[in-house]
């Protein structure tokens, strides 16, 4: 059976976290949980008149991947950098 985009996101984190034995560190955001985090920028090829879970399964890219935090901290920055182009 397709899975939802919805479902495709939690399998491959809280989900992913279960299956892998590390949900009580990993897999969701919560307090003494590490903060791994992909924040993902909505540009022209994330449609804005369609789901957002769709549009991430189906069409985000590298490009559209603003920052990553990694166990608290950021390993990955391109928000200044889009900024101070504009």
């Amino acid at each position: 059976r397709n899975k939802r985009p919805k479902e495709v996101l939690k399998m491959a984190t809280i989900t992913g976290a279960r299956v892998a034995g590390i949900s009580e560190e990993t897999g969701s955001l919560e307090v003494g949980k590490d903060a791994d985090i992909v924040m993902i920028e909505r540009r022209e090829n994330l449609s804005y008149s369609e789901d957002i879970h769709a549009a991430i399964v189906k069409r985000a890219g590298p490009e559209n991947v603003m920052l990553v935090v990694r166990g608290g901290k950021i390993v990955l920055d391109r928000r200044r950098r889009n900024h101070d182009a504009e």
